[in-house]
């Protein structure tokens, strides 16, 4: 938007200046016939008034009255409008990895007293963050679920409620094998990070740029070809990558679809672990951070806390662009002012 556009909502009505010399023309030719009439009653008393008096005060007053009217006409603005509420934070986009491999049950609860999968200490995670978020407020966020093929579930969005609600049915059995699975030149494909990180991307807004995140959930067992290339691509953008490691280095086995059984392939089951060097990887190089979730006992909580509160923050608007404020009032109220001194 160029400046006239910023500080003038109707700028085109400035091509109405061009009347204004006709215009003054005409109260020019009105106030010598006016005078001229009041000479040839008054006689020479009148040519004397004619000659001291203000004969153009009230030509100088219509004619700028129409300059006012001109200018209210533009709509000008400046400053934010105080009847839009203003919100000040950043937009962040979770990726929350939904393979089967995050069903693998390698970490008890807080209390020690039974194991949880993955994907349950992940919504565990966020939920808690969602909690401070949800406190706090001014920050956008939005939920795309990801395995083989990634989708974005939730838009950036300040209903936080919407996002938890979302977050509860996120499940691998929620697609199907035939969501989770991409089928490669390489065979099919249950996580990919490369496909997260695209689908991430575009559901940014570019009116946010410099103040985004990413933020990966996953236990980083992906399938796909090295996404380095694009997380550089993302970060070129001023958008800023962060990881949160879920499971553990150590194998654990992946649940099958009956109960009691694992996952195999041949027979063997198939065994998945945490890929913290991939992970730190792609989080260097995307400018951001890699948590292991071992290391606190609320990451996320933590990360938001001492991280990402702390970085810089735009003011929105849930109704908007923030909007400027009207001052037509005021050029209005000043050209009803002029035609009254005018004409009384």
């Amino acid at each position: 938007m160029s400046a006239i556009g910023t500080y003038f909502a109707y700028p085109w009505c400035w091509s109405l200046l061009a009347a204004l010399p006709l215009l003054w023309w005409l109260l020019r030719q009105r106030e010598h016939q006016r005078w001229r009439l009041a000479g040839a009653l008054a006689g020479f008393a009148g040519v004397q008034l004619a000659q001291h008096g203000g004969r153009y005060w009230r030509a100088a007053c219509v004619l700028s009255s129409a300059l006012a009217t001109i200018v209210a006409s533009t709509g000008p603005q400046w400053g934010s409008d105080p009847k839009q509420r203003l919100a000040r934070g950043r937009d962040l986009i979770i990726a929350l990895d939904i393979s089967r491999s995050m069903l693998a049950e390698d970490r008890t609860d807080p209390q020690g007293e039974r194991l949880l999968a993955r994907l349950q200490r992940a919504k565990m995670y966020l939920s808690q963050l969602l909690e401070v978020v949800s406190r706090r407020g001014g920050h956008r966020i939005g939920l795309v679920w990801f395995a083989g093929h990634a989708r974005l579930v939730c838009p950036l969005t300040d209903d936080y409620e919407h996002l938890r609600t979302m977050l509860e049915l996120a499940h691998p059995d929620y697609w199907g094998p035939a969501g989770r699975l991409a089928l490669t030149e390489h065979g099919a494909i249950g996580t990919s990070l490369r496909a997260a990180l695209q689908v991430s991307w575009r559901a940014h807004d570019p009116q946010a740029k410099d103040f985004q995140d990413i933020l990966l959930i996953t236990d980083g067992d992906d399938q796909d070809s090295d996404p380095t290339d694009i997380v550089r691509q993302i970060h070129a953008r001023g958008i800023r990558i962060h990881a949160l490691g879920i499971g553990r280095e150590e194998p654990a086995y992946i649940p099958g679809t009956e109960p009691g059984r694992w996952l195999e392939i041949n027979g063997q089951p198939i065994t998945t672990r945490r890929h913290d060097a991939l992970l730190a990887h792609l989080a260097q190089n995307g400018g951001g951070q890699y948590l292991a979730e071992e290391n606190f006992a609320q990451p996320l909580v933590s990360w938001y806390l001492d991280y990402l509160q702390k970085q810089p923050q735009r003011e929105w608007s849930p109704l908007g662009p923030p909007r400027p404020q009207q001052h037509a009032a005021i050029f209005f109220t000043a050209a009803l002012i002029l035609l009254l001194i005018a004409f009384v």
